[in-house]
């Protein structure tokens, strides 16, 4: 009898060892990170690409095929950022999508990759480095998550970029950051932007530009060189930003260009030394060209998003922006920005709660419309509710 509990003691010993052992592999396997990508030829990548959230280097193993031109990328470990020089000089590769869990992209990351032409970047990545997209010279686009919120100088300089929209918690463009994008005639800041660095957007043929109004610096030659500059749209009433010696606008045709100004401010930029080489002066009510600025932010995300009811919010949002109205345009203005802010972030959330499969991710709207979505969305002390095309209307609340 005795050894009969024995043998079933050590049996039980065994099983229990081999359910952990079998646990900790599958937990092992389950922690691994999967990089799909597409190239010319097989990849030679940095050792050390892949790190950790505590900076810890990952092996990984890569499996292409020839005959498809497409591979994946297994990383042992849970990947958290994109190394220092990790696809440095991947002349082969031509795209690649990075998985969920991807926080900051280094510096050179991806520098000079002249063969890549998309890169599809997690919600969740806050942080592109220095020069990681330098020189990647086939790069015609990017969509930038809504978690970004810095961004490297000269990161994208020198792409093939046509047009680029940059997050809201962007609140720097650094210096040399989109500089040399030749192809670059569209750009959309957000209204948090305070700083734009020197040659920011250097010798980029962008022939309308709208600088937001808390912007406080701009760098020398920001928007220089530029022959294609048709209309700058500035929004400060009594004080300007501070600008160095070298002008931002220098060797570009502004001569030709027209600036447009709030009412009331026409004398302000006249006299200032910065401005006042605009060819053409235009006082303009600020609140179509910031409604059409947001409503544009909002579309993007149209564009960009494959579920419907992440379209479906997207709609409202656009509508209700268009639709904001009122006697004073101050307020207004401030209330454009606020859906346009709000609806961004829900659009997100949105957009990351169906990426999870969750179901529940809209607010009911309860007996006002039995047949259409909304989605209601909190920030500080300002509540904004936004509903679908088939039933358009908004609320702001400020408590």
């Amino acid at each position: 009898m005795k050894n009969e509990v024995n043998r079933a003691l050590v049996a039980k010993k065994k099983l229990t060892i081999l359910f952990a052992a079998l646990t900790l592999s599958v937990g092992l396997w389950a922690a691994n990170s999967v990089i799909t990508f597409t190239s010319t030829s097989n990849l030679d990548l940095n050792p050390n690409a892949f790190l950790d959230a505590n900076d810890q280097v990952l092996t990984f193993t890569i499996d292409y095929d020839e005959s498809t031109h497409a591979g994946t990328i297994t990383v042992n470990g849970k990947l958290v950022k994109i190394a220092y020089q990790a696809f440095s000089n991947c002349t082969a590769l031509t795209s690649i999508t990075l998985p969920k869990g991807v926080t900051s992209i280094g510096g050179h990351a991806f520098y000079r990759c002249t063969a890549l032409t998309s890169i599809t970047l997690p919600e969740g990545v806050t942080s592109i480095g220095e020069d990681a997209f330098l020189n990647c010279t086939a790069l015609t686009s990017v969509i930038l998550p809504e978690s970004v919120t810095s961004i490297g100088e000269a990161a994208f300089a020198s792409t093939a970029l046509t047009s680029i929209t940059l997050p809201e918690g962007v609140t720097a463009i650094g210096e040399s950051t989109f500089s040399q994008c030749s192809a670059l005639t569209s750009i959309t800041l957000p209204e948090g932007v305070t700083s734009i660095g020197s040659a920011a957007f250097s010798y980029c043929p962008l022939s309308s530009v709208t600088i937001p109004a808390n912007v406080t610096y701009l760098g020398h030659f920001a928007l220089g060189n530029n022959s294609s500059l048709a209309d700058v749209y500035v929004a400060w009433t009594t004080t300007l930003p501070t600008v160095e010696i070298n002008p931002p606008f220098s060797k570009s045709s502004i001569n030709n260009a027209t600036l447009h100004v709030p009412f009331g401010s026409l004398e302000l930029y006249q006299n200032a030394d910065v401005w006042k080489g605009f060819g053409t002066f235009v006082e303009y009510d600020p609140l179509p060209n910031i409604k059409t600025a947001a409503i544009a932010a909002v579309n993007a995300k149209i564009a960009e998003s494959d579920n419907d009811n992440v379209k479906a919010i997207a709609t409202s949002a656009a509508t209700a922006i268009n639709a904001a109205t009122t006697i004073d345009a101050t307020t207004t203005i401030a209330e454009v920005n606020t859906l346009k802010r709000l609806a961004l972030a829900a659009i997100a959330s949105a957009k990351a709660a169906y990426n999870d499969g969750k179901t529940e991710v809209l607010g009911s709207m309860g007996d006002e419309c039995t047949d259409c979505t909304a989605v209601k969305v909190t920030n500080g002390t300002t509540t904004v509710t936004l509903y679908n095309a088939t039933g358009v209307d908004y609320e702001v609340i400020e408590d």
